[in-house]
Order: C-alpha cells, then structure tokens, then sequence
C-alpha cells in the first residue's frame, strides 16, 4: 500500500473538481491512484475543507510490572496454572480484566513456555514371544 502526502491528494481532489474529466481517467492517467482513494479524499474535502492525516494517541497500557511479575510468580509456583485461571487471578488481585491472550502474551515476552514434556514419548514396546518350531 502507498502512502501519499496530504498535499498530492488536495491536488488530485482540486484537479478532479476543476476539470470535467472522469474519475477514473483522473485516478488512471494523471495520478495513478486507485479510484476508491481518490473517492474518499474527495468526499472528505468537501466534507472537512482540507485532508488532513488522523493522529492517534497511544492508549494506556493495562499490563503495568507488577502484574507482569504477578504473572510470573504465580507461573513459577503453579506450573500447570491454565492461562484462564490466570487471567481470573489478576482479575481478582489488580481489578483488571485480562485476556487469555494478553497472559499468553507476558508469558511470551518473558520466555515462558507452556509447554510440557511427556515422560515417554512412545509406548513401550510389548514383548512378543516367538515361537520356535
């Protein structure tokens, strides 16, 4: 995907109120642009006056260090604790609702596998008496 700048697109969106040339030849020809692009930038000019980028602010985080080290205290303790109950746990202690996932996820940053390995990986072998003729 292409990123344009604000400015080649207030030129496309003028250039294509200005002339009475088709969208598409606009899009194709001149610009090489997709027409849906120049479509939304068209509607959003005359909607807002410019085209402007959306700025987004970065959320806070949820996931603070104590609860990472809550996390992985309880993993060391509890070996086979499931990632539900330990989702039930930091809900419990810190009032903050986790997601399977997002425990998945600390547990991953921190190297933590929840893997098990099996004793045997194979059934033993049964012991077959021959006999001899």
């Amino acid at each position: 995907m292409k990123q344009h700048s604000d400015d080649y697109k207030v030129t496309a969106v003028k250039y294509y109120l200005e002339n009475n040339k088709p969208m598409r030849y606009v899009c194709k020809k001149i610009f090489k642009c997709k027409y849906q692009s120049l479509s939304k930038w068209k509607i959003r000019f005359q909607r807002e006056g410019k085209i402007v980028r959306k700025s987004r602010n970065n959320k806070d985080l949820k996931i603070t260090p104590e609860i990472m080290s809550f996390v992985k205290q309880n993993v060391r303790i509890q070996p086979t604790i499931t990632l539900w109950e330990l989702s039930k746990l930091v809900d419990k202690h810190f009032n903050i609702k986790l997601s399977d996932h997002t425990i998945y996820n600390i547990l991953h940053q921190n190297k933590i596998t929840r893997k098990r390995l099996k004793n045997k990986y194979y059934p033993e072998k049964k012991k077959v008496k021959r006999r001899m003729i």
